[in-house]
């Protein structure tokens, strides 16, 4: 499948149940049938689950922020320096 995401999209991917990382910005491909994926925003609000997984459209990113806590995060940023990458959240 081709998904075409904007400057402030990434695509969350997990393959065969593990998670992948961050895709995008651009064109980014997935394979419908092993991977999942769900398209992240800047803005998107999630519920989170431990103090490093999130719950965004019922898959369960990790995520990076400080003093995570409360049931709600949202997306601010997203981290590109190591991999896998993940979004950067801050508590609503």
């Amino acid at each position: 499948m081709i998904h075409v995401l904007r400057d402030d999209e990434r695509l969350a991917i997990v393959r065969l149940g593990q998670y992948q990382g961050l895709r995008g910005p651009g064109i980014v491909t997935s394979l419908p049938i092993i991977d999942r994926s769900v398209r992240l925003r800047v803005g998107d609000v999630g519920n989170l689950v431990t103090t490093d997984t999130a719950l965004f459209a019922n898959m369960n990113v990790p995520v990076v922020g400080d003093e995570l806590s409360g049931s709600q995060v949202r997306i601010v940023g997203f981290e590109e320096s190591i991999e896998p990458s993940r979004p950067i959240v801050v508590p609503v």
